[in-house]
């Protein structure tokens, strides 16, 4: 943006502006927005405005384009499609935000999942790490108390994406595969205390060197040769 600190977005209804860039997080929408399984942030093509102050706490911190964003939105009206369906609302009074507060237009703050599956498994697999996107209801967080890195390299195993097809639900006329909350709970995971320290070493070195390049189509992505090595890791452990 013109004013340091604050960068120039525009929003789905052509909004435009300079907002603080500490009140904007970066949300990830679809899977079709990144090409990694480690995800940074960086990738983002949206910004999310998650704003944690009162409007009299960003005046005396002189956020002027996140209270021009908040007086643009208590401007505008529903258009009566999506979830609210009901057209000329005015912002602050949809039911999904109005309840929030302090105020209307602050969002919950929380911490992000360390992984993400998608609802939808398409041509490409993965768990994505997550280390700092919002992360859109398209989606599932996923975290675990202890070996973080060990669980994810082990979920972006060809031997999970096995289980994920038998697991996965299917509608006849669409042909997608589904994945949702009670497929994700009984999804059979390695008891990572049985597994020996040298294997755990192995698994987590192979999937490093697997996360930060593109992820290609699964015919093709189980013949690249750091998928056999992973893949081969996690069979010896189990």
């Amino acid at each position: 943006g013109r004013r340091q600190g604050t960068v120039r977005v525009q929003n789905s209804r052509n909004w435009v502006g300079e907002i603080e860039e500490d009140l904007l997080k970066p949300a990830l929408l679809s899977l079709k927005e990144v090409k990694t399984l480690a995800l940074s942030g960086e990738e983002a093509r949206w910004l999310l405005f998650l704003c944690p102050h009162t409007r009299n706490e960003l005046q005396a911190r002189g956020y002027l384009g996140a209270l021009d964003y908040i007086r643009w939105g208590e401007q505008q009206r529903t258009g009566g499609r999506g979830r609210v369906g009901t057209r000329g609302v005015p912002f602050p009074q949809v039911s999904s935000v109005r309840s929030h507060r302090p105020e209307w237009f602050n969002l919950p703050v929380r911490k992000p999942g360390q992984l993400v599956s998608n609802r939808f498994v398409g041509e490409r697999f993965g768990f994505l790490i997550n280390s700092g996107f919002a992360i859109s209801d398209t989606f599932f967080e996923i975290s675990f108390p202890t070996d973080k890195d060990l669980y994810a390299a082990l979920l972006n195993s060809t031997v999970t994406f096995l289980f994920v097809e038998l697991m996965g639900r299917q509608t006849w006329t669409q042909g997608v595969l589904y994945l949702y909350g009670p497929e994700l709970r009984e999804l059979p995971v390695p008891d990572t205390s049985r597994i020996p320290i040298h294997l755990q070493e192995c698994i987590i070195k192979a999937f490093n060197k697997l996360k930060r390049r593109s992820v290609k189509p699964i015919a093709q992505e189980v013949k690249q040769e750091d998928r056999r090595a992973l893949d081969a890791a996690v069979l010896e452990a189990l």
